[in-house]
């Protein structure tokens, strides 16, 4: 935890040196802002934080690529020699690729939004709070699904908030949540999660500094200890790890 402290106590002065260097630069000042209350929100969560080399045999897998927010699940996915994988949020589907690129034997099954919704009509037909209008424009669902990886992904186009997890029951090694990031679709989809995780399986979730999921996962974490969550804090990732050991470096 110390390190952790220093690094949290050496931002504030990088902080405040870029507030003088980017007084003339509004954007830049926004950014700067944000970035402060991810570090004060980093240190005032409840979830302890846990860095990859403390997961045993992380060290042995290999996953090709440019640092992309995806490549932490698919070493955890190689890792667990995962042959099942769930992702609410597709997007482009690069993670889905990763996933399925590092991993031959896996099946990945992602879902996302018919091609074509609109953020009004997203908002207006699902039964939980959609948030990200950005994400709304300029790409198709799923564009970089292609190639032999694609073999191996299923695509459901359909609202996590109405997706019936009935046939998929404790189905899954790893299950990866990043849809909306409002508290109530994070809520949902986390307990269609539970219910679809086979025992000893993983979770990951993302983005936990956006309001809703961070409030969510604290409260889950206060409530269920047992599931042992922990936070990748340079990636914005919380953990479940299910059957992965943990070692403290």
């Amino acid at each position: 935890m110390n390190d952790n402290k220093s690094s949290f106590s050496s931002t504030i002065p990088a902080i405040a040196g870029g507030l003088v260097r980017n007084l003339a630069r509004p954007e830049r000042l926004r950014e700067m802002a944000q970035r402060f209350v991810l570090e004060l929100k980093s240190g005032a969560g409840r979830i302890p934080p846990i860095y990859i080399g403390e997961i045993e045999g992380i060290d042995r897998v290999e996953v090709p690529s440019r640092l992309q927010p995806g490549t932490l699940v698919s070493l955890i996915a190689k890792l667990i020699d995962a042959r099942e994988v769930f992702e609410f949020g597709t997007y482009k589907g690069e993670t889905t690729m990763l996933i399925a690129s590092h991993c031959p034997n896996v099946h990945v099954v992602t879902l996302d939004l018919p091609d074509g919704t609109t953020f009004s009509e997203a908002q207006r037909e699902s039964p939980v709070r959609v948030t990200d209008e950005y994400l709304f424009t300029g790409n198709r669902r799923g564009e970089l699904i292609v190639g032999d990886p694609a073999s191996r992904i299923t695509q459901i186009r359909m609202d996590s908030g109405k997706f019936d997890e009935g046939e998929y029951l404790g189905r899954f090694d790893l299950i990866y949540i990043d849809a909306s990031h409002s508290y109530s679709a994070v809520k949902s989809d986390s307990e269609k999660a539970f219910r679809m995780i086979r025992a000893g399986g993983t979770i990951i979730w993302d983005d936990y500094f956006y309001p809703g999921v961070w409030n969510y996962l604290n409260e889950l974490a206060e409530r269920r200890p047992e599931l042992a969550l922990r936070v990748f804090r340079d990636w914005k990732k919380v953990i479940m790890p299910g059957g992965l050991r943990i070692t403290r470096t």
